[in-house]
């Protein structure tokens, strides 16, 4: 018959085999738990580090690209324009951030900028019609084109025109600022006399017509320059964008002479063709 107290200390020694095994498996898997945890820590810390370096030798990189562009496309660009009178039109607003490079590009080059006009979209009441509109579009077209008398257009209708308009310009620079998205039907209405306004304008304009934008322009209206039929530039905040402008312009300025008007959209977005038109 066996002893009950074997079965006492034989109890005593498996649950203390169990409690040891456990403190001993906490402690070491506590070790391990600890030391994984550190390890992951440290490849993390590396791996930051060397991200923060990469970024830094990317910015570094980005800076002297844009340094050699930006002094290329000057030397590129230099005298391109000389001799060429170029109208700059926004149909809305025109901002500094799209009249300081359109200037600065057309200076670079050679160029002079003979007139400015900057066309408050149409008002809209009842009285006016999408045919009035086009036909009102297809004047200051023409006048902006080929020059003309502006004393009439600045009382008849709610535009501002600056520089000289003594006579006709090679090329024309287009800005479109973004129409609001219509939220109602007078909204909407608003934006179909617009659109009749634009129309009529560049019916009264040539084939000597570039379209323009910044990167940060949003929504991109390079879609619509593409329906208008025009060639565009979507990066004039950058100095390549400046120069594609330039080529652009050169080409707008012979279209009456090769009968052939500047096309492709020029750039760094998806919608761009190519990053600058051919240099000849």
């Amino acid at each position: 018959m066996v002893d009950f107290r074997y079965h006492a200390l034989s109890l005593v020694a498996v649950f203390l085999a169990l409690g040891i095994g456990i403190v001993l498996g906490v402690t070491v898997g506590d070790s391990l738990v600890s030391e994984a945890d550190q390890n992951l820590r440290d490849s993390l810390r590396d791996d930051v580090t060397e991200a923060r370096e990469d970024a830094r030798n990317e910015q570094e990189l980005g800076t002297r690209r844009d340094e050699v562009i930006d002094e290329t496309s000057q030397a590129v660009a230099e005298g391109r324009l000389r001799g060429t009178d170029v109208a700059v039109v926004a149909i809305g607003e025109l901002p500094g951030s799209i009249a300081d490079p359109v200037e600065e590009a057309i200076d670079t080059s050679g160029g002079n900028i003979e007139r400015t006009a900057v066309l408050d979209p149409p008002d809209a009441p009842p009285a006016q019609s999408t045919r009035r509109q086009q036909r009102v579009g297809r004047r200051i077209g023409r006048l902006i084109e080929r020059g003309g008398p502006v004393r009439s257009l600045r009382e008849d209708e709610p535009r501002r025109f600056s520089g000289s308009y003594s006579g006709p310009v090679e090329a024309v620079v287009v800005y479109r600022d973004p129409p609001p998205e219509p939220d109602d039907d007078e909204g909407a209405r608003d934006l179909e006399l617009r659109e009749a306004f634009e129309d009529g304008l560049f019916k009264g304009l040539r084939d000597n017509v570039v379209g323009v934008e910044t990167m940060g322009t949003d929504p991109s209206q390079v879609g619509w320059y593409e329906d208008e039929v025009i060639a565009s530039v979507d990066n004039l905040d950058l100095a390549a964008g400046r120069l594609a402008l330039v080529l652009v312009l050169g080409e707008a300025a012979l279209a009456e002479i090769t009968g052939e008007r500047p096309e492709g959209s020029f750039g760094y977005k998806d919608t761009a063709d190519q990053a600058l038109p051919d240099l000849d």
